[in-house]
């Protein structure tokens, strides 16, 4: 970060001294690097400057057991060009994830979570890093909300020792200690309780700082998450209980598997809100709201109301386009080749209505079919669609993850009717245009940038080394323990790679 940029983002905070040793979140500690360790700053959302003040009404709270906090909001263009590009950084890295998994350059489980920004960055935007997180395995946007990179993530989904957790995690476990973010849980729930025990630990030392456990609607019901409750309000831990509601367990509707789905009422005695995940300011109030009363009052569950648009590629849909091996301009779009890999035989399954063959004897696809496709678009604007030559083309849809038929348990006007309406991303667009913090050519000037940046830290990535061969029983045994493996023993590899 430039000097004048990082005067820019500090300029006209009033005091606080930094003490040592203390963490901050990304964008502030960009700045406070860049201009020297000295200074005072108040730790406020992303950003604290000079920018004229406003306050923005944000989606109404639903409370249980408590006042809610105000739907008045204070903000700046600062933070929210901050928040914007955050999300923008976010959702470019999912859907470049996906295309990694595609190629089969990233192997394994893979959940992703465009759709759901709004929730790692509003609340990143209230917290500092000396607050705990915790989360199950959807972890990548909460990783870079940590101060994680793209690069991390990326290296890490391809099995490289620059990875976040140096290539022998994959995409649920991703961990960063120094910013007490412990990291993605593969089994449903288990997280839940080792939030409490944050609690507990920031209770003992007496730090000032609350633990947040986040979970889906799909780990609601299980027994350990009531347990928790139980002993962090017993004991008043600092806890606060975040569920990522985004309506879909899996392939089951949150009401086929709760019979109360209201979920920030299920703690019963703790008290509970719902929140609108989709929008950051709510998202950011919601959570200054929930620390405060965990350090004073105890625990508190947060419903964070959201939506997931897909998880990973699943062959569910075909279509039958017979096509060369050179793109192909149409009226309506650009056709081009990809791997074989990601053809699948019929049976036939149309999309549309018959498809006509054109003037060259091609079949060119419909632009109405490219709406049902959210996985393969860059915006929410389909432009583009990426076929290859075979006689029939697997139509990718979106899911939970690798195992997720996607769209069978919901509707593909569903997924478009959450994009147009309730887009975090589009909302905070809106917010900048809305109050002359921005004009429509700066933001996609933003957004272009923001697209070569995470290009570029993934192109990095796939140059990175793989871990060392020891790295296969590095964890298994400590020292080795003497142990032998034939024809390797403990800590001296010898078999060439």
């Amino acid at each position: 970060m430039h000097k004048t940029g990082a005067r820019s983002l500090l300029r006209g905070v009033s005091s606080l001294p930094i003490a040592t040793g203390v963490q901050l979140c990304a964008p502030i500690a960009g700045a406070v690097a860049a201009l020297g360790s000295g200074g005072n700053l108040t730790i406020k959302g992303f950003a604290s400057t000079a920018d004229e003040k406003i306050v923005v009404k944000c989606s109404p709270f639903r409370p249980h057991r408590l006042e809610p906090p105000s739907q008045e909001v204070e903000t700046s263009g600062s933070e929210l060009w901050e928040m914007l590009k955050t999300m923008t950084r976010m959702r470019r890295m999912e859907l470049s994830a996906d295309m990694l998994y595609k190629s089969k350059l990233a192997r394994g489980f893979l959940h992703l979570a465009d759709g759901q920004e709004a929730i790692p960055c509003g609340m990143e935007a209230a917290l500092t890093f000396q607050d705990s997180m915790i989360q199950s395995y959807r972890t990548h946007l909460t990783y870079m909300g940590r101060g994680g990179t793209v690069k991390e993530v990326a290296a890490e989904l391809m099995g490289r020792y620059t990875g976040a957790a140096k290539g022998i995690g994959g995409s649920m476990h991703l961990y960063k200690k120094e910013n007490n973010f412990y990291g993605g849980a593969g089994i449903v729930g288990e997280q839940v309780p080792v939030g409490a025990g944050l609690a507990f630990a920031h209770q003992y030392r007496n730090d000032g700082s609350a633990s947040f456990t986040l979970y889906g609607d799909g780990a609601a019901n299980q027994g350990q998450i009531f347990e928790a409750f139980n002993i962090a309000a017993l004991w008043n831990l600092p806890a606060v209980f975040v569920i990522e509601n985004n309506h879909y367990g899996m392939g089951t509707a949150e009401a086929r598997a709760a019979k109360s789905p209201r979920y920030y009422t299920r703690g019963d005695y703790v008290p509970g809100m719902w929140v609108d995940g989709m929008d950051v300011l709510a998202v950011k109030q919601a959570t200054a709201f929930a620390k405060q009363h965990a350090l004073e009052q105890g625990p508190l569950c947060l419903e964070m109301d959201t939506y997931r648009y897909h998880g990973t590629p699943s062959a569910r849909k075909f279509v039958a386009v017979p096509l060369p091996l050179t793109p192909i301009c149409t009226q309506h779009i650009v056709l081009h080749p990809i791997p074989l890999h990601l053809v699948i035989s019929p049976p036939m399954c149309p999309l549309a209505s018959p498809l006509a063959t054109n003037e060259s004897g091609h079949r060119p696809i419909d632009a109405s079919i490219l709406s049902s496709l959210p996985l393969l678009l860059s915006d929410s604007t389909p432009t583009t669609f990426i076929l290859c030559a075979a006689s029939s083309v697997l139509v990718l849809v979106a899911g939970h993850s690798i195992s997720d038929p996607g769209s069978t348990y919901r509707t593909r006007d569903e997924i478009q009717g959450m994009r147009q309406t309730r887009d975090p991303i589009e909302h905070v667009k809106t917010l900048l245009k809305e109050h002359k913090f921005a004009d429509a050519t700066e933001i996609k000037r933003v957004e272009k940038e923001i697209r070569k940046e995470v290009n570029d830290e993934i192109e990095q990535a796939k140059k990175d080394d793989y871990p060392p061969t020891e790295f296969l029983w590095k964890n298994t045994y400590k020292d080795g323990l003497g142990a032998k493996m034939r024809p390797l023993e403990m800590g001296q590899p010898k078999i060439p790679v």
